[in-house]
C-alpha cells in the first residue's frame, strides 16, 4: 500500500499507484467500487494498473471490482 500524501495544486489527499506502464500516477482516496461498463461514464486505474470505463457504485453489488480514481480528472484546480 502506497503512503497517501497530498496534491500540490488544489490540497486533496492523494496517493500514488503504478499503471500498467511502470509509471507513478496520482490517484484519488480512498479506493472505490466500480462495475466494468464500456460505456459507463468514469475512468478507473483497476488492480492491474490499466485505465478502464466504468460506473463508480457507492456499495458493493454483484460484478463489483476495486479501483482508484485517477486524480487528473477530480482535481480541482486541473478542471477550472
Amino acid at each position: 500500500m502506497q503512503k497517501a500524501t497530498y496534491c500540490r495544486k488544489c490540497g486533496a489527499m492523494i496517493k500514488f499507484e503504478r499503471t500498467i506502464n511502470n509509471k507513478q500516477m496520482p490517484v484519488d482516496t480512498p479506493s472505490v467500487f466500480y462495475i466494468p461498463d464500456k460505456s459507463g461514464a468514469d475512468n478507473i486505474l483497476n488492480e492491474d494498473g490499466e485505465i478502464v470505463k466504468g460506473r463508480i457504485i457507492a456499495e458493493k453489488q454483484e460484478g463489483y471490482r476495486v479501483g482508484s480514481r485517477p486524480h487528473f480528472g477530480t482535481c480541482k484546480r486541473n478542471n477550472k
